[in-house]
């Protein structure tokens, strides 16, 4: 028969006055790097589905710098995108050469993620308190990298209701991921470190999300 754990334990820890362990300083930068690198995949849907300046060319060899309606027109025999230009990023739209796709599809990719958002935050954070806090933040924060290397390897070659269901997927874990993350840090360090903790991961998460906007701007890819 398994011994049930002693249900003082947070207590004790959120009251202790001992000097942090070296456990707890890990503790908390899992935390952070677990909590802020997954919000990053889907804060920055808008650089992945960023349009890029676009050069169309017409049957005689003239070319000219154009809109994505225009580029999309039967008249225009061909178009390329101009990555000499700072608003061009090597994203979805140019990998998958999205830009001919009707607006609808491509806010599609957000509206799918929120969906399930919502989802995944209804069905599987209370998993948590079922499974406990280890086994679900360790299956949630596999999924971001695991579909990341799926949009890598896979992307390009089935296009964008692959992109759809891997970012769906991704998304079902967000919140018991993030939320799961950051109450399993709070629940292993005392409560004055506690004020200092969500200070250092918001802090570093506010800085992740500068660094991958300036990091698309300037690498573009």
């Amino acid at each position: 028969m398994t011994a049930r754990k002693d249900p003082t334990r947070i207590a004790d820890i959120a009251l202790s006055k001992a000097p942090i362990s070296h456990l707890q300083i890990v503790a908390m930068v899992c935390a952070i790097i677990i909590f802020s690198f997954g919000n990053r995949v889907f804060n920055l849907i808008p650089f992945y589905m960023y349009y890029p300046a676009i050069v169309c060319k017409t049957s005689d060899g003239r070319s000219f710098a154009c809109e994505r309606l225009r580029a999309c027109q039967p008249d225009i025999y061909s178009y390329s995108f101009n990555y000499s230009n700072p608003n061009t990023l090597i994203n979805f739209m140019t990998e998958l050469n999205l830009v001919c796709y009707e607006p609808y599809y491509i806010g599609l990719l957000g509206t799918v993620s929120f969906i399930s958002f919502a989802v995944g935050s209804f069905f599987f954070t209370k998993q948590a308190d079922i499974f406990g806090r280890h086994k679900v933040v360790c299956i949630a924060a596999t999924m971001t990298p695991i579909g990341l290397f799926a949009l890598i390897v896979g992307a390009k070659k089935l296009g964008i209701y692959f992109l759809y269901f891997t970012f769906g997927v991704m998304a079902l874990s967000y919140n018991p991921r993030g939320s799961t993350s950051y109450l399993y840090a709070l629940e292993v360090i005392p409560d004055r470190a506690r004020l200092l903790f969500g200070t250092i991961l918001f802090f570093f998460d506010g800085c992740f999300s500068v660094f991958t906007a300036v990091y698309f701007f300037y690498w573009k890819d």
